[in-house]
């Protein structure tokens, strides 16, 4: 099992790249607040998300990635650097990343 853990305030957003070459954006204030021991909201009723055909690989603040390079790899060893400032994106339909990493299946993410 993998936890991703953010610290949030309640008017940002939050990015959710996933395995499939997408990234859904979703407002922390959609997010319910509830209790550590309550069971949480499926990401699948916050956004575009669907569990069923993607994987999330890494979950962050929209500032949080703003200060950052994003390096993709994809299955074929195909690398690409990104700065995060092209992540910004103010509509809340996925955003497709690059045809680069659409055309090489297998997109893997990692966290640090």
């Amino acid at each position: 099992m993998r936890i991703n853990l953010c610290f949030l305030y309640e008017h940002r957003k939050i990015c959710i790249f996933t395995d499939a070459g997408k990234m859904h954006t979703v407002k922390v204030a959609d997010i319910p607040l509830v209790r550590f021991r309550d069971k949480g909201v499926p990401a699948d009723n916050l956004s575009n998300y669907s569990s069923s055909q993607e994987q999330i690989l890494l979950v962050a603040s929209v500032e949080e990635i703003k200060k950052q390079k994003l390096l993709f790899v994809t299955a074929s060893s195909m690398c690409k650097l990104v700065k995060g400032e092209e992540f910004d994106v103010t509509k809340s339909a996925p955003l497709r990343l690059p045809g680069f990493l659409r055309r090489h299946a297998g997109v893997r993410g990692c966290g640090g």
